[in-house]
This record gives C-alpha cells, sequence and structure tokens, in this order.
C-alpha cells in the first residue's frame, strides 16, 4: 500500500458505530442478484439507504386490515399498481394532447372533463387501496 493510501486510510472518517448513544453493528445478509435489484428499487423510491430500507422492512411489515401481507398479496398490490401507472399513463398523454390543442387553436376539447374525472377516479382507487394498507 503507498503512503498516500495509507494516509488516506488513516485519516478517512469512520461510520459512527453509535448513534444517540446505542450501539450499531453489522449484518451480513445474502441475497440473489433479482433479489438485491428489488431492494435497491425499493430503497430507491422510498429515498433511502439499501440498510435503512432492509431494516424497515424487517422491523415494520407492511400490514393490512386483515393481517401481515404475504407474498401472494404484495404480487397482487403490486399489479394493481401497475395497472394505476399504465392508467396514469394514458392519461397524461390525453392531458399532454388536450394542453397541446388547448395551446393551440385557444380552446378546450369536449371531452377535457372526462379525461379530468378519469384521472380523478383513479386517483380516488389509488387512496382506497392505500387507506386499506398500513405500516
Amino acid at each position: 500500500m503507498s503512503s498516500e493510501a495509507m494516509s488516506h486510510s488513516r485519516t478517512a472518517r469512520r461510520a459512527r458505530r453509535s448513534v444517540r448513544g446505542v450501539q450499531r453493528s453489522r449484518l451480513l445478509v445474502s441475497v440473489t442478484s433479482s433479489e438485491r435489484a428489488l431492494i435497491e428499487e425499493g430503497a430507491r423510491l422510498r429515498g433511502v439507504s439499501l440498510s435503512r430500507f432492509v431494516v424497515e422492512a424487517a422491523l415494520h411489515p407492511v400490514t393490512t386490515s386483515e393481517g401481515i401481507a404475504g407474498p401472494s398479496h404484495a404480487e397482487e398490490l403490486i399489479e394493481l399498481l401497475r395497472a394505476y401507472r399504465r392508467q396514469l399513463e394514458g392519461a397524461m398523454t390525453n392531458l399532454n394532447q388536450i394542453a397541446h390543442h388547448a395551446n393551440t387553436v385557444h380552446e378546450v376539447p369536449e371531452d377535457f372533463a372526462s379525461v379530468v374525472s378519469s384521472v380523478a377516479d383513479t386517483i380516488e382507487d389509488i387512496n382506497a387501496r392505500l387507506d386499506g394498507v398500513r405500516r
């Protein structure tokens, strides 16, 4: 090891071993590449580190009014969210087309109210689903 690298390693700041006086320790977990990808995506979506995401998932599992959500329930929720995403993407396309039309000819198309209503319905469906799921 070069003296420069050795000097850097000695002066590099280590992660604190305690937070607010509580000792921390490391835990090594082995996962498949697909499991890691799912964990990374979940952490990215929540804006937290991989470690924080895993700790939160382990200590505070997602539950529903019927009890702890199992794998089949999670898959159902994921499929519902994908369907909602497709609906919202379609609605956004329609809204962009309406905005382009309105800016071009300075009028709002007749179907504008139905597009807005469709978006509102989808958001209500998502909110109802989220009300049934809690941490």
